[in-house]
């Protein structure tokens, strides 16, 4: 008989094998964790939480802490699900590997809390607006990544429309004025080239070594959580940042939100990346 020359298309293989329909997941998913994830960051770094017993009010002032609540409550989820779907717990690449990543993650994440004390959460998303541009620099530096002109061009017009439509708004410019810093710029520079590191290291580390998206989170977030405990012991905020805690049950509540949409926020990453 004759032979038909099928080629494959981006929908053969079912729903969630279509490339569309993972892009979309990608895009929602993002959206929505983290415009929670920024509600919670900047409600735990800007609000006075009141002690229940003698009614003072005190700011947050532990990003460690935050960093160290987050990783711990990834790690857990992490496990589980390996569990349940039955994946090694063993690690799959060196440690080494993992810690690299680990290292940039908690330096990204520690920048970005701490800038929430120095500049105002729209200023903050005016900066992540720019992050393309580091991602494709430390891309070509560290992987070899070849970027033409056209790429270029068009992260410069995606960063630009973005920071336009946030300088538009009407309650921009007061927020700007009165909440924003020179140490608060800094940090957020500092943020952008060392997410650009996790995220080129993350695409690595998957390309170089067979592994679940799940597997790469447990091990990157159990070093991000030693680091987090590390900083917290050298600065001498190990036992305050816990009493504060302790003392004040709706940072809990809110702390945990906040980790449920990292989470969550990261596991799509990942998805993504892969």
């Amino acid at each position: 008989g004759e032979r038909k020359d099928r080629r494959a298309t981006p929908t053969d293989g079912g729903l969630m094998s279509n490339i569309y329909v993972k892009i979309s997941i990608s895009i929602g998913g993002l959206i929505i964790a983290f415009l929670l994830y920024g509600f919670y960051q900047e409600k735990i770094m800007r609000t006075e939480y009141e002690d229940p017993e003698t009614k003072e009010k005190e700011f947050f002032t532990y990003s460690a802490w935050l960093v160290l609540n987050n990783r711990v409550f990834s790690i857990l989820v992490s496990i589980v699900i390996l569990l349940i779907q039955r994946e090694s717990l063993a690690p799959v690449a060196p440690l080494s590997h993992y810690f690299g990543i680990s290292f940039s993650n908690v330096a990204a994440t520690y920048c970005q809390y701490e800038a929430l004390r120095f500049v105002s959460f729209p200023t903050q998303t005016i900066g992540k607006c720019g992050k393309m541009i580091p991602v494709m620099i430390i891309g070509t530096l560290l992987s070899g990544k070849k970027y033409g002109f056209k790429d270029y061009i068009q992260a410069f017009i995606i960063s630009s429309g973005c920071v336009l439509f946030f300088i538009m708004g009407d309650n921009v410019s007061s927020k700007k004025s009165s909440a924003d810093t020179p140490t608060g710029v800094l940090l957020m520079v500092c943020y952008l080239f060392t997410d650009g590191f996790t995220s080129t290291l993350q695409e690595r580390l998957f390309k170089g070594y067979k592994m679940s998206t799940y597997n790469q989170m447990l091990y990157v977030n159990m070093f991000s959580a030693l680091t987090s405990i590390l900083i917290l012991v050298v600065t001498g905020d190990f036992i305050d940042s816990f009493t504060f805690s302790w003392n004040h049950p709706q940072l809990q509540y809110d702390a945990f939100l906040l980790s449920l949409t990292a989470f969550v926020g990261s596991a799509v990453i990942y998805f993504t990346i892969k």
